[in-house]
């Protein structure tokens, strides 16, 4: 479920980006969140990447992450 677009900001080398909810399949419940950036920079390329996502705790290690990136 798209949360937010951001947009970009030149001054920071951020990119245009898209912040998902990743929720369980038939819920509700917002289990993290993921992101998608947009663009190219040195930033982005070198440290951030075009994905950023966290789970909370008490979902991790059910591969949910990797299942949203597929997503993606």
């Amino acid at each position: 479920m798209l949360l937010e677009r951001l947009p970009a900001d030149e001054k920071k080398e951020f990119v245009p980006a898209y912040l998902f909810a990743i929720r369980l399949i038939g819920s509700e419940i917002r289990i993290g969140e993921i992101s998608l950036r947009v663009g190219n920079t040195e930033s982005i390329t070198q440290y951030a990447g075009h994905i950023g996502y966290g789970i909370e705790p008490e979902y991790r290690g059910n591969r949910l992450a990797a299942r949203a990136c597929i997503l993606l």
